[in-house]
Formats: C-alpha cells, structure tokens, sequence
C-alpha cells in the first residue's frame, strides 16, 4: 500500500508522518508539503511538493507517486481563515475539491480527511457523531464544506474517511512547526512553565484533548480495517477527558513537578465568564471508532513530559 499525506510538515502532518515511517517503507510513503526547507527528520524520504491552488501541481504529484490512500491534512489554519476568509475557500474547500477529483481520476482507493470538531458549533452535553453541524467560525465553515467534497468521492469509487479531531496536544517535530503553534493550550503551558516557572491561565474554558500520538494510531487503525464495515464516514477522534484550563494546567504543573521534584509551579486562572465560551464539562464520543474496536492510549502524562522537554530542548 503506497500512502501520500498532504501538509506532512505540519504540527498534525508531521507527528502523523514520523508514525507511519516506523511503519511503512521509503517507497510506501510520500510526504506532500509546501516547505522548501524539509525539517532534518523528514531527510531522506521520498518528499513532493505540492500546492493545492494549482491543479497542475495537484495532478503531478498524484500521477507521479500513485498512491492508494491519501490522507489530507494541508490548509489553513483557524486564524489563516479568520484572516482571510477568501484565501480559507481557495486553499481548504477548492483545494480539497481539487484534490478529491484528482484522486479520483486516478485509482486512489481510500481518502482520509482531517476535519475539527468545531463543526458542531459551542460544545455541550455529549456530542456524538449523530449531531447536527452548527460552524461557527470560518474554519469551521470550511472543513464542513471541505467534507462534502471528501463524500463526494465515494461516487468515483473512492471510500471517504473523515475524523472530526477535537484538540490534538503534544510535541511538534520541529522549532518552526513549534512556532506556529505556541498559543495551543498544552504548548503554551509547558512554555510557560519552562520559559518563567509559572502559568497564567487566561480563559478557564473546557476542552476535550487528544495525544498526536493516539491520532496516529487512529489513522492507523481505520487504514487497516474493511470499509464494508463503516456505517458512516464521519469519525469523532477525541481523548478520554475533557479538562478546564486550569485543570490542565495543574496537571501540566504535576508531571513537571514529577520530572523535577523539588519544582512548585504556581498557577494564576483568570475566573472572568463573561465571554462566548465552553464553561461546563461536556463529553465528545467516538462511538463509531469504539465499535470497531478502537481504544484509546493514556499517555496524556507521557505526551506533556516529551513536550517539556522540546521546549526545553529548543530554548522558544
């Protein structure tokens, strides 16, 4: 099975991509990426250069790798679309648009897209696959276009795959992939931690949080089953708690603590709701991938003492 990963460079992308080389052969594994600078762990493997604006680019690089299963991460992020909602359309709705016709055309078997769970709009109770859509925001409103372009596949013989990821956490794989992601909660906790020996919480919301690690694994796992057995494309990925700000920052402070046994982190939280914002616990199921026997690991612990230590590590 020949695999190609769009946005391979990513923060996903590359946690995802360093996965499945321990997995999959250099001739198995095509890294697609917009980056002219390949990070050093990605050296040394078959990379393509790919930009979704342009079909020609597109059509090269598919006809040129050949792969039978494409998982697509590339596109904007939250504040790229909120900054440019015009750009948001082009690059994550047309792009995917683009790219799924493309595949199509020619023989990809399976197509695995990463959608957000921000597509259920403000989070409450238990959200479950089964949910009405409520995007209220411009990423949002662009992956949940970008999906109907993905189930759109199914009718050129391709099997869509679609995981609606909540907050995935850990460590990037490199300081310039680090660097756009440094606001994330976890990574600006640890940060905090490393850089001034405190934390500030500054919006004490909820949020359901997920290792890259067990994302992989979930990619993993999907690829290697019969899609006669998905009922429905739509796949909630999501981890096993769900942690206000503060409570994540006490458990961040306690693994530190652990790996440095005379640290005390103190932690300030900013208790103001009088903002739009998720203040009560709630419960993001993944049902589908549980009854296909799927499991989620718990090494959220594990996942925040390897993102200490990069940021440690790379002195950001």
């Amino acid at each position: 099975m020949k695999i190609l990963i769009t946005g391979a460079m990513g923060y996903v992308g590359g946690r995802l991509s360093e996965y499945l080389l321990s997995l999959y052969s250099k001739e198995q594994l095509f890294l697609a990426t917009t980056r002219i600078d390949p990070p050093v762990w990605a050296q040394g493997f078959p990379l393509v250069r790919m930009d979704l604006t342009d079909f020609l680019s597109v059509e090269r690089v598919i006809k040129n790798t050949r792969p039978d299963v494409v998982i697509h991460l590339a596109g904007l992020s939250q504040s790229e679309c909120e900054q440019d909602p015009a750009l948001a359309d082009r690059v994550n709705v047309d792009g995917t648009k683009t790219l799924v016709q493309i595949c199509g055309a020619n023989g990809v078997s399976r197509f695995l897209f990463m959608s957000t769970f921000q597509v259920y709009g403000r989070a409450s109770g238990e959200i479950s696959e089964t949910q009405t859509v409520d995007p209220r925001n411009e990423y949002a409103r662009t992956k949940l276009l970008a999906e109907t372009m993905v189930r759109d596949g199914s009718v050129r013989g391709m099997v869509p795959i679609i995981f609606r990821l909540s907050n995935g956490f850990g460590y990037p794989m490199d300081a310039r992939v680090a660097e756009s992601v440094l606001k994330l909660a976890v990574n600006s906790f640890c940060r905090q931690i490393v850089r001034e020996q405190k934390i500030h919480v500054h919006s004490d919301q909820y949020r359901n949080f997920i290792s890259l690690n067990n994302v992989a694994r979930a990619v993993e796992f999907v690829l290697a089953q019969d899609p006669n057995n998905f009922v429905n494309p739509v796949f909630n990925v999501g981890g096993l708690a769900n942690f206000s700000m503060g409570e994540l920052a006490r458990k961040i402070a306690l693994v530190y603590k652990n790996m440095y046994q005379d640290r005390d982190i103190p932690i300030t939280v900013n208790k103001d709701r009088s903002g739009i914002g998720i203040w009560s616990p709630f419960i993001y199921k993944y049902d589908r991938l549980s009854a296909l026997g799927f499991t989620i690991k718990d090494d959220m612990d594990l996942e925040i003492k390897k993102t200490i230590m990069f940021f440690e590590e790379n002195k950001l």
